[in-house]
């Protein structure tokens, strides 16, 4: 199995999307944080293999020149701001990546650069999968 690296942006003070990922000692995390992220991730013992970035997530994805093969957006629910997140991630997923937008509803619109392939249902929260027009 070959090593997968992850970005989770909007990441507030837990990781969740993004622990079971790192523990299982096949990636290499990017989290783009504005609270409490670093020291969950220390109480965790995760202490290598990630980068935690603080500031701004869309201006990471925008600026970012590596690849991701899984990105997982949890933008705040009454923003648009995750609309933007998804125009920006087409040009930073890896071929076969994936990405996982987070809401707290069905999402129904298009984003150019990429296919929207599934959807689930968790409790009250929507997670839509997308992966990288070809």
């Amino acid at each position: 199995v070959s090593t997968s690296k992850y970005v989770s942006s909007f990441a507030t003070s837990f990781p969740s999307s993004s622990i079971p990922a790192r523990q299982s000692g096949k990636s290499k995390g990017t989290f783009a944080v504005q609270n409490l992220l670093k020291k969950n991730l220390q109480r965790l013992n995760v202490t290598e293999d990630y980068r935690v970035v603080k500031g701004n997530a869309l201006y990471l994805l925008e600026n970012s020149t590596d690849l991701y093969d899984i990105i997982y957006i949890d933008p705040p629910y009454k923003s648009e701001v995750g609309l933007k997140a998804l125009s920006i991630v087409g040009r930073v997923v890896s071929e076969n990546g994936i990405v996982v937008f987070e809401n707290e509803k069905p999402f129904e619109s298009e984003i150019d650069g990429l296919i929207k392939y599934d959807e689930r249902k968790y409790g009250r929260v929507y997670l839509t999968f997308f992966k990288k027009e070809q």
